[in-house]
């Protein structure tokens, strides 16, 4: 028991960080050029991405959020990279001298820090469950106040979890016998050094359709089961795209009620709470090392 107190109190002095990734996409194939434009062409437009990316993210005035009120602080820290301090209004009852219950307004925060470099694209999202019970939810609504800022440029932002590779073989490992269906949700990839696993071409795929995102189900017959193996090329490639932040995986297994989503099994990454709060921006840098590198 005392150590598990302990164990607890050791958590409760770590800041822990979701990994993701975001892919930036355009929305057709053909765009809409106007005399003001400030593209030439589609593959200007997918060289500037990042930078109007940027400018989407600095420009932000509100995130909207329909269930409560959100206020944020957009800082740059260093050339591609951005502090987001996210916060939620909640309340708190608290006993008055009176005996009395009153709601007082509390505001829980969140920080976020983005690279936006165009070979890294990466993000780390704060868990704190007093703002969201899930950093996917805090991805989301990002997304979509950026993505309301990006349609002027004809651009689409996506989020998704990076998740351990191995850890999902295991997984698979332990479910050997009873898998009937993977399901993979893949993003149209603009990032050539995640997708060179892939064993085919899902960028020309979204070329040829204006794909953003491809869904590939496997299933089993009735009474059988899936072999999913490390060594099969073609699947070990879509493992490996989706981990590392191309999209996502959901597993259904003989006996259990809910799916196994890779959403659930994010990487993770603990600060110290105590270094991080007392850090100025640049040193954010320096605490993170290369973890969004």
């Amino acid at each position: 028991m005392a150590e598990q107190i302990e164990q607890r109190k050791k958590r409760s002095q770590q800041i822990v960080f979701h990994l993701f990734r975001y892919q930036i996409l355009p929305t057709t194939q053909t765009i809409q050029l106007r005399f003001d434009s400030p593209v030439k062409n589609l593959e200007d437009l997918k060289a500037k991405k990042n930078n109007f990316f940027s400018q989407a993210l600095t420009g932000m005035k509100r995130i909207n959020y329909s269930r409560t009120e959100l206020t944020h602080k957009v800082s740059e820290i260093d050339k591609d990279f951005y502090l987001i301090k996210l916060a939620a209004k909640r309340s708190l009852k608290r006993s008055t001298r009176d005996f009395k219950e009153e709601k007082i307004e509390n505001w829980p925060a969140t920080n976020i820090i983005i690279n936006n470099h165009p070979a890294v694209q990466k993000a780390i999202i704060q868990f704190n469950q007093k703002v969201f019970n899930d950093t996917k939810n805090i991805a989301d609504i990002l997304q979509d106040s950026l993505n309301d800022m990006l349609k002027e440029y004809q651009l689409h932002v996506i989020f998704e979890k990076i998740f351990d590779e191995v850890k999902f073989w295991q997984v698979v490992n332990l479910y050997k016998n009873r898998i009937i269906q993977a399901e993979f949700e893949l993003i149209s990839p603009n990032l050539a050094n995640i997708s060179k696993s892939l064993q085919f071409d899902l960028q020309a795929l979204n070329r040829s359709t204006n794909t953003q995102k491809t869904k590939l189900q496997l299933n089993s017959d009735k009474e059988a089961i899936l072999t999913l193996s490390q060594e099969d090329p073609l699947v070990s490639g879509l493992v490996d795209y989706a981990s590392q932040g191309g999209g996502k995986i959901n597993l259904k297994v003989r006996g259990l009620n809910k799916k196994i989503h890779t959403s659930d099994k994010a990487t993770e990454i603990t600060i110290d709470e105590m270094v991080f709060n007392n850090a100025d921006p640049k040193d954010i840098l320096k605490i993170i090392g290369g973890i969004i590198k």
